[in-house]
């Protein structure tokens, strides 16, 4: 008969009480009694558990609760001191820490904040938080606990999570993982809360890019390059909603988004690192985060010091997927609305007003939606699984985001509906150079130009091709007066250079660009198409009463 961790430790806490009372002239000295005391300590946190470390933390899974308990002057490490008999306080807590650290065998891992996909297996793990773990392969889902397959995962507990059990055989029945949307209550009580917009991709192809969003959130290593989706509309259409109610299926009622417009880079950096899913509400204005979002919609790493005072790196992967909303969409950058899924999220009618979140929210049965999700996350782990052995996972996509639409394209693919799914592909990288023509000054401006700019052929040579530096003067001809900030940024010549190179695909759709370089050390020329001789507008006259 096994002796459970809690009555052992019970022995070892009497061992300990009775080491500190030993008093007189034959007691061990103070030293012998701490050696003492540390040597029982380590020696029962050895037989009571497992030892890992991971970015630069020392931790101690028990095997019985599976808690992961940090090494460290936390509440967690002080009630595992008083378990064993030990006041926080004392002198004798600071040796045992140390003993442990010193004398205990760590084993290097990653602790995840959602999931984990083992690709050697292969086997996908999702967090249900206090303690649990849904394990799913190609074969089944069974469940496992914190530290099974050494695989660490959060409790949840200081996000706020709430544990989450799915009906494993209810799961099991679900064959697909992209259709069957008609009798989803994913799409119900989640997607469909909101109407979508006919003049952006319309819905069922809003539907099935969500979808494939929604499973990718657990694909973290298949999917490391994972776009923002990102709802606007006008108020009152429920998208903030919408997108709230995906992070309360993830992790609970507490759930709340976070506002976008005081949020700056470090700030967003940090939630990355410590959070799985964030929804980043009025992110209309989103320049001053153009950088840290590029790194994380890639699957990029934080790296710091651990401490200013020292040179220990700490290195912590975004483990995060960000989802926004806003009223309108503010993108001069083909390199951000590439990376963004635009849901155009129409007001609502009359016939069908706005509703209280209270009461939409009490229609919401998050564990009835994650019993489906992970249903269509073991679909998908049997898809992705045929299509490997198969050699069919691997698709020429060109996007920026192709991780993310090959994943897409794969499980559409199994599940028959996979023109169906290029087309909304199609649709959505549409939108994306629309949107980006849209908020892009240097569209606007080329097409005002004369038609005398554009690029010509003559004997076979290009004609009008010119340096970031020549076009500045001309594109300043075509700038309103009263622009005075557009007009300091044009006659910037690394502005000009810099917009040229990075909306590259936008020029090329909408201006016709055409660019060349002999070798490096020429310079870079810059030829247009698509020049208009829309002018420059009219100057605004105030009329005076």
């Amino acid at each position: 008969m096994s002796i459970s961790n809690k009555d052992d430790r019970a022995g070892v806490k009497a061992s300990v009480t009775t080491i500190m009372n030993l008093k007189g002239k034959n007691a061990p000295l103070a030293w012998q009694k701490r050696n003492d005391i540390c040597d029982l300590i380590v020696a029962a946190l050895k037989r009571e558990g497992k030892f890992y470390s991971f970015c630069g933390q020392h931790l101690f899974v028990d095997s019985d609760t599976r808690e992961i308990i940090p090494l460290a002057k936390c509440h967690k490490w002080f009630r595992l001191l008083y378990s064993f008999g030990v006041n926080p306080a004392s002198e004798e807590a600071n040796y045992v820490l140390a003993s442990v650290l010193a004398n205990a065998d760590f084993k290097r891992t990653v602790v995840y904040n959602m999931s984990w996909w083992d690709e050697a297996q292969p086997a996908l793990y999702i967090n249900e938080y206090a303690n649990n773990i849904l394990k799913i392969t190609p074969t089944g889902i069974t469940r496992i606990r914190n530290g099974d397959d050494d695989v660490l995962m959060i409790d949840g507990e200081t996000a706020g999570c709430e544990p989450l059990a799915a009906d494993i055989e209810k799961a099991a029945t679900i064959e697909h993982s992209l259709t069957d949307f008609s009798s989803s209550l994913i799409i119900k009580q989640l997607f469909d809360t909101v109407i979508y917009s006919k003049e952006g991709v319309g819905r069922e192809n809003s539907l099935l890019i969500l979808m494939t969003a929604l499973i990718g959130l657990f694909f973290y290593e298949r999917v490391p390059a994972y776009p923002f989706i990102y709802f606007h509309g006008p108020g009152g259409s429920i998208k903030t909603s919408a997108a709230v109610r995906v992070g309360k299926l993830l992790q609970g009622k507490t759930f709340q988004q976070t506002g976008a417009d005081n949020l700056g880079p470090e700030e967003l950096k940090v939630m990355a690192t410590n959070m799985s899913f964030i929804v980043l509400d009025e992110a209309n204005e989103l320049k001053k985060l153009l950088d840290a979002m590029k790194v994380i919609a890639t699957g990029g790493m934080d790296v710091r010091r651990e401490y200013y005072t020292t040179l220990d790196i700490r290195k912590s992967p975004y483990q995060a997927r960000v989802w926004m909303t806003a009223n309108n969409v503010s993108l001069t950058h083909e390199t951000i609305s590439s990376r963004m899924m635009l849901m155009d999220i129409a007001a609502r009618p009359e016939k069908k007003p706005y509703r209280s979140d209270y009461h939409v929210g009490k229609e919401f049965d998050r564990n009835g939606c994650w019993t489906e999700l992970v249903g269509r996350l073991a679909a998908a782990m049997r898809e992705l699984h045929a299509a490997d052995l198969a050699g069919k996972s691997d698709l020429n996509i060109e996007d920026r985001m192709s991780a993310f639409f090959v994943f897409g394209q794969v499980l559409a693919n199994d599940n028959g509906i996979g023109e169906k799914y290029e087309a909304a592909r199609e649709a959505m990288r549409v939108r994306q150079n629309q949107q980006a023509a849209e908020g892009n000054p240097l569209v606007m401006l080329v097409r005002r130009l004369s038609p005398v700019h554009n690029m010509t052929l003559v004997g076979g040579k290009a004609t009008g091709l010119r340096t970031a530096e020549e076009w500045s003067p001309i594109l300043l001809q075509v700038v309103g007066f009263s622009d005075s900030a557009l007009r300091n940024k044009v006659a910037s010549v690394a502005w000009l250079r810099q917009m040229l190179n990075n909306n590259q695909h936008t020029l090329q759709g909408e201006c016709g660009m055409v660019t060349l370089q002999d070798d490096k050390r020429s310079p870079k020329l810059y030829g247009f198409t698509g020049c208009r001789g829309l002018g420059a507008p009219s100057p605004v006259v105030e009329v005076m009463d």
